[in-house]
């Protein structure tokens, strides 16, 4: 009775809240999933094969991408939860580096991060096209006659989508959840300022030979600010180290605002070291990412080798910080680096 209470009172303020619903459903045309692109965890699927069938959401995401990555673990939980009652879950991976288009690079990412709903390969953006798709994560639900009844851009609104979804399912089949109602979003609105993404290759241009700038006091002003110092090879999609920097020669540099910091590398070769300092000093364990060690000398760095993001600082609040990277061997790519605030951290943890 409590549940039922809980439920309504909560389907009630939500519908106080969302205004759009009263626009509700789009119902838009789905496109269907080409024949012959390359699937992971599934046999090829068709929303002819699944019309009548399933209540369908299709998320599109990118292993460059990390808010996207992040609504991973939801997904995968939607999917478990719903598929008794008719729900099918599928992820369009559609690329945003040339990297991301090799099925083994994707394939082992999603199978560290324990993915297990079906994927599908948007390497051509065709999909990415006909959803119109803006930026990652891009979510579309589409209900049994294979219309879109609604759709959200961006991470952020769980309880919304998936209120949604028992929406759709309930017109579908007459479910109705017993006993569980969708938690309620946390509140960003402490969330705190962060950098946006920063790229290296020639193509973003947003990195520079270093000048004459290091030492200057870190002020907001310099958020964001990218450059190199040493033996680097800029490629259009990322920057490439030519050798070693075991007297500091060589490095990578940035300033940044965020409560974490996030490098997608990966090592053309052999397993690279990468040392890093935050603000002049070794990380700590306090403030080193959860892909960050420590040698004997308690200097800190982490190992690049597959090509992925690699959690690199964590702060507890928003201050301006520089970052320092070293590669420890030649052969270090870097493609960009991505920043999380306090809300997205606590969430990834």
């Amino acid at each position: 009775m409590i549940v039922a209470q809980s439920r309504i009172l909560a389907l009630t303020l939500f519908l106080a809240c969302a205004p759009a619903r009263a626009v509700r459903p789009l119902a838009l045309p789905a496109p269907d999933f080409p024949k012959g692109l390359v699937w992971l965890n599934s046999p090829e699927l068709s929303l002819r094969g699944l019309r009548d069938r399933n209540v369908l959401v299709a998320a599109f995401i990118s292993i460059s991408a990390p808010n996207s990555l992040r609504i991973i673990p939801k997904l995968e939980a939607w999917s478990k939860r719903y598929a008794a009652a008719g729900l099918i879950v599928i992820a369009i991976h559609t690329p945003d580096f040339e990297l991301e288009k090799d099925r083994a690079v994707v394939q082992a990412e999603l199978q560290r991060l324990g993915v297990s709903i079906p994927v599908v390969l948007d390497n051509e953006r065709t999909l990415w096209k006909a959803y119109g798709a803006q930026g990652w994560p891009s979510l579309f639900l589409v209900d049994p006659k294979g219309r879109i009844v609604f759709d959200r851009l961006g991470e952020g609104r769980s309880q919304e989508f998936e209120i949604e979804i028992i929406d759709a399912l309930e017109r579908f089949n007459g479910y109705s959840p017993k006993g569980y109602w969708p938690a309620p979003d946390p509140v960003d609105s402490e969330c705190g300022k962060v950098t946006r993404a920063r790229y290296f290759g020639a193509a973003r241009g947003q990195v520079q030979p270093l000048g004459t700038e290091r030492g200057r006091v870190l002020v907001g002003s310099r958020d964001g600010e990218l450059a190199y110092k040493g033996k680097w090879t800029a490629t259009n999609e990322s920057l490439r180290s030519q050798r070693a920097s075991h007297d500091g020669s060589d490095f990578v540099r940035l300033i940044y605002r965020g409560a974490a910091a996030m490098a997608f590398a990966r090592a053309g070769g052999k397993p690279v070291p990468v040392y890093v300092k935050q603000d002049e000093f070794w990380l700590n364990e306090r403030n080193a990412g959860a892909d960050v060690r420590f040698d004997k000398g308690k200097r800190s760095f982490f190992l690049v080798s597959a090509a992925r993001f690699y959690n690199v600082s964590r702060n507890p609040s928003d201050d301006v910080h520089e970052l320092v990277l070293y590669p420890a061997a030649p052969g270090l790519e870097i493609y960009a680096f991505d920043f999380a605030n306090t809300c997205q951290d606590r969430a990834s943890r």
